[in-house]
Order: structure tokens, then C-alpha cells, then sequence
């Protein structure tokens, strides 16, 4: 006989070790002489958390032809054990054996008619020093949410330059049950890897920004709940400086084979140089940028051949690596300089 004779929460106030106990069944089942305690069941016991064990099961030893009454115990362990009546004689009453509150808390009682057959008592729902809302607000503090990371590498780039992109994830359920978890960029599914430790995957090539998304969706606290984590690959426009004879630079393999490349996000460039009968040059990705030399003097910049100003500036419509383009800004000193490990800024 399978005999579901309790759903429900059960708060029980204990002494020491159950101080503050919360039992949750899920699913009390009489199978003949077998009494198990579903593995959905989740007990909070003298603050230790004792979430989704297995099934746990007790053999109930029979009573013939004497009739009893045992208690069904949880121990502060989770462990579930079976305390014997004191029988009577073959047609007379029994009577419980005292228990420890501290050590144990009852969830059951089973009747034994002295013919082989045996009943149970669903469990009652005893006096506790929680509220409903207590009850909640103290899940909520012993809850522990999900964690959940992605991150993508290479994490930047040069505008216009390829890369290859691969992205390191990890999911970690805790609590929360998940119903669906995916990452965008031809990954897909993912649910399969929660709890798996750190995976990794490919999401193809980009030369300009990408932005990986993972969508994630998990049953929280008994509440329904989405969550979106990304990641993204950053490209920079590439940067320039250095000393060069040319009067003028109008590509991108210019600029390469005579300049030093910076690729990052800040127009700050230091460059210390020793500068032969050359120009100084700077390519920014910053208009009306400010250029000072090492002694932080701050030099002079106007429009391209003025004839007056230290430094010439101007736009410039460059071609990057794959065909795209964007605007860049030239600067170059007026006059050729010949210095030793002289340095010059541009911010």
C-alpha cells in the first residue's frame, strides 16, 4: 500500500540543536513496511541546510500480535528513524517513549493493530515561534542564488583586424532550479552544462565590436525569474606616433611601416624618441587633442600648414585592414627636429 499522508511544512520548536528548525515534506509514502520520506523534502535544521537528499527509507519492524505506537523521527542530521513503542498486551492500549526535542523532531506516529497491519498519522502542524511571513523572510536569508560568469577572450582589439573569439562560462545552479539556459553567436543551448564547472566555446570572428549574450531562465525562491549575462570583444581604432621624413601619410600601410601602433581605448600616447632631421608624428582618434613635450610645455597646434604653429593637425578618412573606414586625426611637428631621447605627449 502506497499511502501519501503528508504535504505540507512542518516548524518545529526545538532546544539546542533544533533551535530554529524548518522541515518542508514533499512526500510521506507507506509502502508495506516501508516509510519513506521523498528526496523533494527540504529541512532547515538548527541552521544547518539540508537540501534535496535522496529518498530516505526505514523498514518498520512489525508488531504481532501486540498492539503499538511508534514515532517517526528526523534526526539533526536528516536522517529519519523509526522510535519503538511501549507495547501492551495483545488487546491493550500502548504508549509512546519520551524524546529528546533536542536531538529529534516527530513527523509521524504509526499504529500497529497487532494483526500485521499498520496505519499512520499525518503529521501535525505543531506550535512555532515563526509567522508565515517569518517563515518566508528566513528562507530568503538561507536561499543562495545561482552564480553565473561569462567572459570572452581575446576581450579587445584592433579596429578592422579579425580575431578569432572564444568565450569561458560557468553556471553554477545553488538553489535556483533552472528551466533554460542559452548563448547567442551559434552556441545555443547550454542547460546540459550547469554545474560542470567552467566551459568553453567558440563564437566565431569579428573585426569591429561583438557582443555575446547569455539568457538565462531558473525558478527562484518559488518565483519564475530571467537573468542576461554578456560579454563583450571591444575594437579600437588604431593609433600612431613616432618620428618619419614624410611630409604627409595617407594610408593605413603608411602609417604601419613608419609608426609605432597603439591599440587602446585612451588617446593618452607617450613617445620618446631621438628624432634624426624628422618630423614627429601623432595619429589619434581624438580631435583638438593637446601635445606636450617632456618638460610638459605645452605646444602649440593649428591648422595643417599654417606656417606658424609647432604642431599642424587634420582630419583624415583612413582605410582600415578590412575595407572599413573611420576618421582619424593627423598631427605632425612644423619642422624637422633632430633631439636624443627627447619625449613628447599627446592627451
Amino acid at each position: 500500500m502506497i499511502e501519501n499522508i503528508s504535504v505540507g511544512v512542518i516548524k518545529k520548536r526545538g532546544g539546542t540543536n533544533f533551535q530554529n528548525s524548518i522541515i518542508q515534506v514533499n512526500g510521506f509514502m507507506l509502502f508495506g513496511l516501508v516509510l519513506t520520506l521523498s528526496q523533494d523534502s527540504i529541512w532547515t535544521i538548527g541552521g544547518n541546510i539540508i537540501t534535496n537528499p535522496a529518498d530516505v527509507s526505514v523498514t518498520i519492524a512489525p508488531s504481532i500480535p501486540l498492539i503499538r505506537q511508534d514515532r517517526v523521527l528526523l534526526n539533526k542530521t536528516g536522517g529519519m528513524e523509526i522510535q519503538t513503542g511501549m507495547p501492551g498486551v495483545i488487546s491493550g492500549a500502548s504508549y509512546l517513549r519520551p524524546y529528546d526535542q533536542n536531538e529529534f523532531v516527530e513527523i509521524s506516529i504509526i499504529t500497529h493493530d497487532g494483526a500485521g497491519n499498520v496505519t499512520t498519522t499525518p503529521p501535525v502542524i505543531l506550535p512555532h515561534q515563526f509567522t508565515d511571513l517569518q517563515y518566508l523572510k528566513i528562507l530568503a536569508l538561507i536561499y543562495t542564488n545561482s552564480i553565473s560568469t561569462i567572459v570572452i577572450f581575446p576581450s579587445f582589439g584592433e579596429r578592422g583586424i579579425t580575431q578569432a573569439l572564444t568565450i569561458n562560462y560557468n553556471i553554477q545552479s545553488k538553489d535556483d532550479v533552472f528551466t533554460a539556459a542559452s548563448i547567442d553567436n551559434g552556441v545555443g543551448s547550454v542547460l546540459a552544462n550547469i554545474n560542470t564547472g567552467t566551459k568553453v566555446a567558440s563564437v566565431g570572428s569579428a573585426s569591429i565590436d561583438r557582443t555575446v549574450l547569455m539568457q538565462l531562465a531558473f525558478t527562484r525562491n518559488n518565483i519564475s525569474t530571467t537573468e542576461n549575462k554578456s560579454a563583450t570583444f571591444l575594437t579600437f581604432i588604431p593609433q600612431f606616433a613616432g618620428v618619419s621624413v614624410l611630409t604627409d601619410m595617407t594610408t593605413y600601410a603608411q602609417m604601419t611601416a613608419n609608426l609605432q601602433k597603439f591599440v587602446q581605448a585612451s588617446a593618452t600616447i607617450v613617445r620618446q624618441s631621438s628624432p634624426a632631421a624628422q618630423y614627429i608624428w601623432f595619429i589619434s582618434n581624438k580631435n583638438n587633442a593637446a601635445i606636450l613635450d617632456q618638460n610638459n610645455f605645452n605646444q602649440i597646434v593649428g591648422v595643417w600648414g599654417d606656417g606658424v604653429s609647432e604642431f599642424y593637425r587634420k582630419s583624415l578618412v583612413l582605410t582600415l585592414a578590412d575595407a572599413s573606414t573611420v576618421t582619424v586625426f593627423l598631427y605632425r611637428s612644423r619642422n624637422v627636429k633632430t633631439l636624443s631621447t627627447f619625449t613628447y605627449k599627446i592627451q
